[in-house]
């Protein structure tokens, strides 16, 4: 416990964080999780949750110092406890811009003002967002004072009926609302989340295709955004998936029904290609093109079918091993097992549909066989050959 800044406390600097979980802190006054004097340039794929401010306000993060990026992260659970403060229990935003994309805010709480967001003179744009069953005292979700609030293809809703924004108006348009919200394209039915009981889903990680603000697949939200440049969701899933993007942090996809499978593993447990080979990346000049590549259409998914029984029924998630084997049976020099981390994605009667955590890029240059990035999974392989996949038998 601090007295501000009880997680992070920054001054002087401006760095980005990047799958960063700040969990569990608690400060006595501002910015349980972060304390921002220094101006942090980015937040991408971080959690900030179950922080704590006793006296004060923004108990997830309270910034003073922009412009700030907030992408595909996940506010949960903070907490402002003070009655006498503002409020803004996961973000407290104190005359600075900010852009918030692909991003969750869930279960936040204050008694005062501005469950998830306190805009004090502020300027806040807000795009594809979902904000879920924050709670205050004046709005629910968001609280505006002399700044700038724009929300556009966003979720905004409370199971109690409540007004999701307060105090001064905001631009608000293609947006599911509590109540609804004047403005072009908002809508105020129910969004129809598959599971609210269970944010993060049954494997407790955010950003997943288990996670329970996923929209249904009847859900008004699904085609009802404005044309937007955002090529993907929170997990990675290219937008839009229609014509038109949905609301919200989640695209909505129908794995069941829509996925083509490149190829299926027969009883030797050796895939066979079915659909055509996914294409080859010839080669990587810079890791840090790796991201570009598994966001395009080179990077794919490994999906699953799984026959359901009694041993696997209750499987969520479950992994494998991928390695590329010559027409002659030997490996590349250079191979080795790629294990991939599946999650449960699906199911119908008969089948469990798993996918692959992250994309997977096919290569050429063996080099970068398995190599190590948290965007994809990398498989080197040659002109002629199979891809061997094995299922461990603990499994």
């Amino acid at each position: 416990e601090n007295s501000t800044g009880g997680g992070v406390l920054n001054v002087n600097c401006a760095p980005t964080f990047t799958y960063t979980i700040i969990s569990k802190n608690i400060a006595a006054s501002y910015g349980a999780g972060i304390m921002d004097k220094g101006g942090i340039k980015k937040l991408e794929r971080c959690l900030i949750e179950k922080n704590i401010t006793k006296k004060s306000d923004g108990a997830g993060l309270y910034t003073v110092k922009g412009p700030l990026e907030i992408e595909a992260s996940v506010f949960d659970g903070n907490i402002a406890l003070d009655t006498a403060g503002k409020g803004g229990a996961a973000l407290y935003v104190k005359g600075v811009g900010i852009n918030i994309v692909n991003s969750i805010f869930t279960n936040n709480e204050t008694k005062r003002n501005g469950g998830a967001i306190y805009n004090d003179s502020g300027r806040i744009f807000i795009e594809n967002n979902t904000f879920f069953s924050n709670t205050a005292g004046n709005g629910q979700s968001v609280w505006n004072e002399k700044g700038s609030v724009t929300i556009i293809n966003s979720i905004l809703w409370n199971n109690a009926g409540k007004q999701e924004i307060s105090g001064d108006a905001a631009y608000v348009n293609y947006t599911c609302i509590t109540g609804g919200y004047a403005g072009t394209g908002n809508i105020s039915q129910n969004p129809i989340f598959v599971n609210t009981n269970s944010p993060e889903g049954n494997d407790g990680l955010y950003g997943t295709n288990d996670d329970g603000l996923q929209l249904s697949g009847n859900s008004p939200c699904i085609s009802a955004g404005a044309e937007s440049n955002i090529e993907f969701d929170i997990r990675l899933m290219p937008r839009p998936q229609g014509d038109v993007i949905d609301l919200g942090a989640y695209e909505y996809y129908d794995f069941a029904n829509n996925s083509v499978f490149f190829g299926i593993i027969n009883n030797k447990g050796d895939f066979v290609e079915k659909y055509g080979f996914p294409d080859v990346l010839p080669c990587i000049f810079d890791v840090k093109d790796i991201p570009y590549f598994a966001k395009s259409k080179i990077g794919r998914i490994m999906r699953v079918k799984v026959p359901k029984n009694k041993y696997t029924r209750n499987r969520t998630n479950g992994y494998l091993y991928a390695r590329w084997k010559e027409e002659d049976g030997r490996y590349l020099e250079q191979s080795s097992n790629v294990r991939m981390n599946m999650v449960k994605v699906g199911e119908d009667h008969n089948t469990l549909y798993f996918q692959s955590v992250k994309r997977v890029l096919f290569v050429l240059d063996e080099r970068f066989q398995n190599y190590d990035n948290p965007y994809t999974y990398i498989i080197a392989v040659s002109g002629r050959g199979t891809l061997e996949l094995t299922v461990p038998h603990n499994q």
